[in-house]
């Protein structure tokens, strides 16, 4: 079942894992834009889906990056609830 979305933009990290390519496929069937950053920067997934996907090449310190940006709010006095500290 798809949840409720608008046309967004959604980066997958490493979209060719087991739990990365089921949310890159619910994503797009869900009418987002999905990219993906794997190592290889192409998609190992042999399903139609997945050239529907714009695949990036990524090494783990742009994946450090990108955890240090997504735990931001948190930094900032944040706690996982989205409530203030």
């Amino acid at each position: 079942m798809c949840w409720t979305c608008t046309k967004e933009k959604l980066l997958v990290l490493g979209g060719n894992g087991f739990v990365g390519s089921h949310v890159c496929k619910e994503a797009l069937d869900c009418g987002l834009s999905v990219s993906s950053l794997t190592r290889s920067g192409r998609s190992s997934v042999q399903e139609s889906w997945a050239s529907r996907v714009t695949w990036h090449q990524g090494k783990t310190e742009a994946l450090n990056l990108f955890r240090r940006l997504f735990f931001l709010p948190n930094r900032l006095g944040q706690n996982f609830s989205g409530k203030r500290n």
